[in-house]
This record gives structure tokens, C-alpha cells and sequence, in this order.
């Protein structure tokens, strides 16, 4: 069932997509790349993909995503260590990219059922 929670953790998770993009890509936002980096690989690609578990609690969701979060990270960057091929920014981009894969998979498993928004 779709939650008011995964509406906004998508949501939190396509702007901090965003931000991180942006951060990363001008200069004049250099001060803000670091705390959105973080945030970033920290919380979503992990939480996008907790979302897809429908957890009753929030909280048990939350540690989750983060545990997700840190073994995509390490297994990212373990792969391109022994493919000798690892740059931090192509790191960023893959995780940015199971990130989005993982929303556009909820809303879709979530649009082929019906739809209720609750609390």
C-alpha cells in the first residue's frame, strides 16, 4: 500500500539527487557538495531500495537504507578498485542511478495496484 511516506521519501530522494548533481557539476556550489554528498550516499540509494520492502516501521526502514547504503557504496567501489577503473564522481553516478531506478520501480509496482494514500 502506498504511504505518505514513500511519497516523501521519493521525493526527498529525487532532490537530493538534484542537489548532489548540482553540487558536484558547478563551481559556485562548491561549499554545499560535501553535506549534500554525504546525505546523500549515507541515506538514499539505500533508502530507495528499503522502500521497496513496504516496512511497517519507519524507523526500522531508516536503519535499513542506511545499512543498504553503506554495502552498495563498498560494493561499488570494491568492484571499480578491481576493475582498476575507480573514480569517485562514476562512484556517484551509479549510485545516483540505483537511486532513481528504485523510485521509478516503487511508483511502478505501485501504480499497478490501487491506489490509497494513507498516513
Amino acid at each position: 500500500m502506498l504511504t505518505l511516506r514513500h511519497l516523501i521519501w521519493w521525493g526527498v530522494i529525487m532532490a537530493s539527487c538534484v542537489a548532489v548533481l548540482l553540487a558536484t557539476l558547478l563551481p559556485s556550489l562548491e561549499p554545499a557538495r560535501t553535506p549534500a554528498t554525504f546525505w546523500f550516499v549515507l541515506v538514499c540509494p539505500g533508502m530507495a531500495l528499503a522502500q521497496l520492502l513496504n516496512l511497517e516501521d519507519g524507523l526500522v526502514e531508516f536503519g535499513i537504507g542506511v545499512a543498504f547504503s553503506l554495502v552498495i557504496g563498498a560494493l561499488i567501489a570494491m568492484i571499480m578498485l578491481y576493475a582498476h577503473a575507480w573514480n569517485p564522481f562514476t562512484q556517484l553516478t551509479i549510485e545516483m542511478v540505483i537511486a532513481v531506478i528504485a523510485v521509478v520501480l516503487g511508483i511502478v509496482l505501485v501504480r499497478g495496484r490501487d491506489i490509497e494514500v494513507t498516513a
